[in-house]
């Protein structure tokens, strides 16, 4: 994982890959949120269903940054707010120059490229993504057995692995999308086990 912090320590940049990551904002309102910058890691994944309205509020939080002179658009996803509730989060303009200055933090950021194996994504409790870096790179939905989460519908039918943890809770593991070719069943489900281990690793820190 690479992080790259501002001069200023008003944002940090996570890089998980080349184009996409976390940031985090340490001013108020302070928030983190997970950023895409058109990366094939995503494709076919609803990120709009992971953009959702401010907890218990119809104030939508802007989630796509348009790119313009050559730069890439950008897609915010998945925030999680330190600050919540304060009062100038509820006027969209306020919300959406917060997020164009989220959006100038990422595309100032470096581009090292990731050196891990994986990297885990939360998103919801109990739920997120768990990103393969090296070939074939994809990603997986990961999900504890009755968390309350729905993993997100797909158009193309997708494998599942089940996996019982020494809790006695199930995780459970759904393909999303691959970058390379997908890898015959025996190399899925090896894949599937050392991402599932990977996750309960995190999980357990």
């Amino acid at each position: 994982m690479n992080e790259t912090p501002t001069p200023t320590q008003e944002w940090t940049i996570v890089s998980f890959g080349p184009d996409f990551g976390a940031i985090t904002h340490h001013h108020a309102p302070r928030f983190r949120a997970y950023w895409d910058e058109e990366s094939d890691i995503f494709r076919g994944i609803d990120l709009a269903w992971l953009t959702r309205p401010l907890p218990g509020s119809a104030v939508p939080v802007p989630g796509v940054m348009p790119g313009a002179d050559g730069a890439k658009r950008l897609h915010f996803f998945a925030h999680e707010w330190m600050d919540y509730p304060l009062f100038a989060l509820f006027h969209s303009d306020y919300l959406d120059e917060l997020m164009q200055c989220a959006a100038v933090a990422v595309r100032a950021r470096s581009r090292p490229l990731t050196v891990q194996k994986f990297s885990i994504l939360p998103m919801e409790p109990g739920m997120g993504l768990v990103c393969h870096h090296e070939f074939p790179r994809g990603s997986a939905w990961w999900r504890v057995a009755d968390c309350g989460w729905e993993i997100p519908a797909s158009p193309t039918p997708r494998a599942a692995v089940r996996i019982k943890e020494s809790s006695n809770h199930a995780l459970e593991l759904i393909e999303a999308h691959w970058e390379d070719p997908r890898p015959d069943p025996a190399a899925f489900d090896r894949l599937m086990q050392q991402a599932a281990a990977t996750v309960e690793a995190w999980r357990a820190a």
